[in-house]
């Protein structure tokens, strides 16, 4: 999403990017065509000059958006206007471009909105956003250029394999709000099955083998954010929920008859933030382990969700509370990532495809 021929190529600049500049007039902020937020769809449209509608969906029953094909500088892109309760919170602008067209954009746009930060992390409103969207973070962790506006605005660029994704959003939007799913008026949480005898338990009491049922009535979590399957064979469902002081992402992963069998958390958090998670675990299971390599279990885990990891080789902490279960911290670009795994559970079987069985009488 970027004296006289000083002055030319400055209002050129401005133009081709389809944006006046910013104004901050009783606070508000506004770009491209005079788009600010909280300016519902039809005024969006008529702004942008009724772009061609490439499609519509919703996330959850308070987000909207529309996808148009449009312009952005010099670039034939794809826009996305996202509405929150019929309000304009996120734009979000991507197309095709080579390395030096990206760079063109970052000096564009920096004419328009000041020096722009070089590789920031992703900011948590655009992380959370792309969640939602069932979108994965893996290329998103680092922002080619970023630009912070008084009002609270925030605009992050993007390089993709084939060109970029620039996106201008509300920081005042409370998505996390938007995305909740309220729980109902009375709400008891069913009974947790009991861990088996010398078993292995967490949290509100999950243990391994608990179907996804299970986990939905006994965990605490805010709304469902997506679910997937891997290999036909691995069911992941991803939850917003807490974990310690953190709003978190859990990933619960349930395998065809055995249920529950490994557990993932990711946040945003500062690295004061990973050190107070490792002394909050260190209160429960003891003493970590600092500096293990990641457990094959969960390194089998990732790459078969297509996840690198190239970045998990080393866990910030390691515990082992049974002589099964493993639990490994890992510090991210932008927080951490926590796994609870069961070292019994053979993912490599989960996996696998039978053999089929033939009749070979009289062959």
């Amino acid at each position: 999403m970027k004296a006289s021929g000083i002055i030319s190529l400055f209002l050129a600049l401005v133009l081709l990017l389809g944006a006046v500049l910013p104004s901050y007039a009783e606070g508000s902020f506004s770009f491209r065509n005079g788009l600010h937020w909280g300016m519902t769809k039809e005024e969006v449209f008529q702004a942008e000059g009724n772009p061609k509608v490439v499609s519509s969906s919703s996330i959850g029953s308070h987000i909207k958006y529309s996808q148009v094909s449009t312009t952005l500088s010099k670039f034939n892109v794809y826009g996305s206007f996202f509405f929150v309760d019929d309000g304009l919170a996120l734009a979000e602008f991507f197309g095709k471009a080579s390395a030096e067209d990206v760079d063109y954009l970052i000096n564009a746009l920096s004419m328009v909105y000041g020096e722009a930060h070089i590789g920031d992390g992703i900011n948590s409103l655009l992380a959370m956003a792309l969640q939602a969207n069932n979108v994965s973070l893996e290329r998103y962790q680092t922002a080619a250029a970023s630009w912070y506006l008084p009002d609270g605005t925030l605009i992050q660029l993007f390089k993709t394999n084939s060109g970029f994704d620039l996106y201008y959003g509300d920081a005042n939007t409370d998505l996390m709000a938007a995305l909740a799913t309220p729980a109902p008026a009375t709400f008891t949480p069913a009974p947790v099955t009991e861990a088996p005898a010398g078993g292995f338990s967490f949290r509100n009491g999950i243990h391994w083998g608990m179907t996804e049922d299970q986990i939905l009535k006994s965990e605490n979590y805010r709304t469902v954010i997506q679910t997937s399957t891997i290999a036909g064979k691995i069911r992941a469902v991803a939850l917003s929920t807490s974990l310690s002081k953190f709003n978190a992402t859990g990933v619960y992963y349930f395998v065809e008859d055995q249920g529950l069998q490994l557990v993932e958390f990711f946040a945003k958090a500062s690295a004061a933030d990973v050190e107070y998670l490792t002394g909050a675990m260190n209160s429960v299971y003891g003493e970590a382990h600092s500096g293990d390599a990641i457990n094959p279990l969960l390194a089998m885990a990732l790459q078969t969700n297509g996840v690198s990891v190239q970045n998990y080789q080393t866990a910030v902490a390691s515990w082992y509370p049974t002589a099964t279960t493993v639990i490994q911290l890992f510090r991210t670009s932008t927080g951490f990532d926590l796994y609870y795994g069961n070292g019994e559970f053979d993912l490599v079987s989960a996996l696998a495809t039978p053999q089929p069985t033939f009749n070979t009488q009289g062959l």
